[in-house]
């Protein structure tokens, strides 16, 4: 028995195998043209790649970056800041290429464009030898960085670009506030071109360091280092041409490179939004490394570290308008990837304007609910400076309800700080509102025999009556045990019993808003409800 189950177990182990054997073989027959190095640089698709894998010495692990621990290779949030750093890298690709070359990435790498436009006015430069050295070598690193940044995070096509002698020569008149005659030429000559090329690397060095805190997978780290190191070189490199001919009048101008490196950095200062961060060849001592030097290769802070600058700061600067979410300038119809295309929508995009009923009639409708009673005459919230209030009352606080609410359920940390920013809006217009009330508390609400204080106790009391999940709304005056620490009756900021604003969901909004306690029955001001996927989810 023993004999016939050994051998029944063995001719089962002996047929497993040939299945597998089998089907490997297959798999092999399939994949037998696919590179046995996983991170082979050849071929166009876009797959898991680290650049910084060293291919020539596979089997000595000295020469591999080590694999931190509990750590993925690529996290979302890297997708989206690499990808939006592809703009950047497209700009220089073409300005490069086509400034020392004649042409650019549609013929050097058509594939890196993913289908996006050539860019507008670009053409070759005016350069010497020395200079167009120094471009080609630029040109064709920039090709490597597109490569690089496609194949480990994903391509986003190239955007419109706008690198025409027209856009620069605007640049530099915003720069100088006046325009120049004749206009700014970056093609017109080597050093022209240098302080053109001033204006673009140091963006995208900047990025790099603005990004790096927020990069979390160990290859994207890698291969953002290593994009840092390079657009760094690059930018002093410029810087270090430019320092060399600091006091050279810039022709057909009376101003030296010195001054336009200056004029340019405070330019982009200005854009930007956000300080200085930004810095010519040359700066007062003070300004200069350790407060010791006004020669200033390198623009970096106090500590001689490299600035930092948002995706928001150098949209506006290469936007040209000060503004992220206002195309323009280099990018006439803004750059690609989520983080550029959300800043231009607004963060989140948009929804059209609900059908909205703000009429004395419906104010009129809400108020005698409130009061259980037709009140005569109907509340007329236009009335006059305490109605409007007391009508004003009814709406921006269900918006910082709605926003605290929603917090929890908010996971991108752009949508975060949006959040953040339009709750402290909210909850600001809610306590001026109440503020406001509760200075005229005891006022009579003409032509009623109503208080000030007893209309906000009523118009709460509805509010939490139609959101059907108890208290969340309260008057201006509450009893001492409602109050903050139960020891109060003033009741400025409505809050919980430890004086932390209520939540309340999309559904508790709707209800109080349609004024129907019912989330699926439009009305109130909203007759045909609300838009956006979860409004019209209910419908």
């Amino acid at each position: 028995m023993n004999f016939l189950l050994y051998k029944s177990f063995s001719l089962s182990c002996f047929q497993m195998l040939i299945v597998i054997i089998t089907l490997l073989g297959a798999i092999s027959s399939v994949y037998s043209g696919v590179d046995s190095d996983p991170y082979s640089t050849s071929g166009d698709d876009l797959g898991l790649y680290d650049p910084f894998y060293d291919s020539n010495n596979p089997s000595n692990p000295t020469c591999q970056p080590p694999i931190p621990p509990f750590v993925l290779p690529i996290y979302k949030v890297d997708m989206m800041q690499l990808q939006f750093a592809q703009n950047i890298e497209h700009l220089e690709a073409e300005f490069f290429l086509w400034g020392a070359l004649g042409y650019g990435l549609d013929k050097v790498a058509p594939q890196l464009t993913l289908g996006g436009p050539p860019p507008i006015g670009v053409r070759k430069a005016n350069l010497d030898n020395f200079t167009e050295g120094i471009i080609t070598e630029f040109g064709f690193e920039e090709v490597g960085h597109l490569r690089a940044l496609k194949r480990t995070v994903g391509g986003i096509p190239r955007p419109l670009m706008d690198l025409s002698q027209q856009n620069f020569a605007r640049v530099v008149n915003q720069a100088f506030e006046s325009d120049l005659k004749p206009p700014f030429d970056p093609y017109r000559d080597s050093l022209s071109y240098m302080l053109a090329s001033y204006i673009i690397p140091y963006m995208g060095l900047t990025g790099y360091v603005g990004a790096n805190p927020q990069i979390k997978g160990y290859v994207t780290k890698r291969l953002l280092s290593g994009l840092l190191g390079n657009e760094a070189g690059q930018d002093a490199v410029i810087r270090m041409y430019l320092y060399e001919r600091r006091m050279k009048l810039v022709h057909p101008y009376n101003f030296t490179v010195a001054e336009f490196t200056n004029r340019i950095s405070i330019l982009r200062n200005k854009l930007g939004m956000c300080g200085i961060k930004d810095e010519g060849v040359v700066v007062p001592p003070e300004l200069g490394a350790e407060g010791r030097t006004s020669t200033n290769v390198l623009s970096a802070n106090q500590d001689s570290l490299s600035y930092a600058r948002t995706p928001a700061e150098i949209l506006r600067v290469l936007y040209e308008t000060g503004n992220e979410h206002h195309p323009g300038g280099f990018y006439p119809k803004g750059a690609n990837g989520e983080i550029a295309r959300m800043i231009i929508k607004k963060t989140v995009g948009g929804l059209p304007r609900p059908l909205m009923d703000l009429s004395p009639e419906n104010f009129a409708k809400i108020v005698n609910k409130a009061f259980e009673r037709d009140l005569e005459p109907p509340f007329d919230p236009y009335r006059d400076n305490l109605s409007y209030m007391l009508a004003s009352y009814i709406i921006p606080y269900l918006g910082l309800n709605g926003y605290v609410g929603a917090n929890s359920q908010i996971k991108g940390y752009s949508s975060r700080r949006l959040l953040a920013g339009l709750l402290g809006v909210e909850s600001g217009q809610d306590a001026v509102v109440r503020t406001y009330l509760y200075e005229r508390q005891r006022n009579r609400v003409q032509p009623y025999n109503f208080t000030v204080a007893e209309f906000t106790n009523r118009i709460s009391t509805l509010r939490n009556n139609l959101g059907k999940c108890g208290v969340k709304d309260e008057g201006v005056i509450v009893l001492p045990e409602v109050g903050a620490q139960g020891s109060s009756s003033t009741n400025i900021l409505s809050a919980n019993a430890d004086s932390i604003s209520y939540a309340r969901s999309p559904e508790e909004i709707l209800r109080i808003l349609y004024d129907t306690g019912d989330e699926r029955i439009p009305g109130g001001f909203y007759p045909k409800g609300g838009n956006g996927q979860i409004a019209r989810s209910y419908l």
